[in-house]
């Protein structure tokens, strides 16, 4: 594989949720009772992600979960005419947000990347972004291929054909599914990444985070991902449907009658990348990051 790849490193899966909002913004919950219920619900870390401003919840934390200070900027008007937003998480204590609407999301990519965060593009679909405008942004580390907020809201949290565009075109971006909660609607616990990293802390965690060491669920596990020459294996939760993708190629294996599977074998024939995805009974997806061939892997 053209990239390292999480399922056979060193470390830990860890979980976590990088979009939350709260009442320091516009979220129904306090920082406190966020954090809370991510700790009770067995995430390892989160990030609080209020509009424009950093809320720093070094006060409320449970020494259990970790948290990364983030902020959601919103950087004007889609060409589709929608907002645009980008998540970002690892900033500084003193990062200072700017005014809303004062920066294009290029000039919000380049400052939060300048203060070490891991940015990625909020909603691509809810925000009505075309697919030209998204593929001129540099400097970020991926999208959210999943929203659960837009998703509830009307079906706008999935944005997969946003990420393989990118793909085809090169970009190696990563596909993070989050949660963006507000906490008026079943709004949270929908998507989640995990992280494989050698510990939980702030640093290595945002590292794992840049470098792709990660995949991104709303329910199922993936377990394992290998690749001998042609030969793809993938291990899983109980699945009722494993696919392999390079955009529009790609094959799948599905489960018959009522037993579901544990994992699939396939013989590939990706030219640039491939990614995985797995669905399981109840609908829910998880989705590897992509792994670069050929050519592609000489720009990661």
């Amino acid at each position: 594989m053209g990239v390292a790849n999480p399922f056979v490193t060193a470390g830990q899966w860890f979980k976590g949720n990088l979009h939350t909002h709260t009442t320091e913004s516009d979220g129904a919950c306090s920082p406190a009772e966020n954090i809370r219920w991510h700790e009770q619900h067995g995430y390892d870390f989160v990030s609080i992600t209020d509009h424009n401003r950093i809320t720093d919840p070094a006060q409320f934390c449970d020494p259990r979960i970790l948290t990364l200070l983030g902020t959601e900027l919103s950087l004007g008007v889609t060409k589709g005419g929608g907002p645009s937003h980008l998540v970002a998480c690892g900033l500084p204590a003193d990062f200072q947000a700017p005014p809303p609407d004062s920066l294009t999301p290029q000039e919000g990519i380049d400052l939060v990347s300048s203060r070490g965060a891991a940015c990625f593009v909020a909603h691509p679909h809810w925000s009505w972004m075309t697919m030209e405008e998204l593929g001129e942004l540099t400097g970020c580390a991926g999208i959210e291929v999943y929203n659960t907020g837009c998703d509830r809201e009307n079906r706008t949290g999935l944005a997969e054909p946003y990420w393989d565009d990118l793909l085809r075109r090169g970009r190696p971006v990563w596909g993070f599914a989050t949660d963006d909660s507000h906490w008026r609607t079943p709004d949270y616990g929908g998507g989640w990444i995990m992280v494989k990293a050698p510990k939980r802390s702030p640093g290595v965690i945002l590292e794992a985070i840049k470098t792709g060491h990660f995949y991104a669920s709303c329910g199922p596990a993936i377990q394992d991902i290998t690749l001998e020459g042609q030969l793809l294996r993938v291990s899983c939760s109980p699945a009722r449907s494993i696919y392999w993708s390079e955009g529009t190629r790609g094959g799948s294996v599905h489960a018959r009658g009522e037993e579901l599977l544990e994992g699939a074998e396939f013989e590939v024939d990706a030219r640039n990348y491939l990614r995985i995805q797995v669905v399981d009974g109840a609908g829910r997806w998880a989705w590897s990051n992509p792994f670069f061939l050929t050519s592609v892997a000489r720009m990661v």
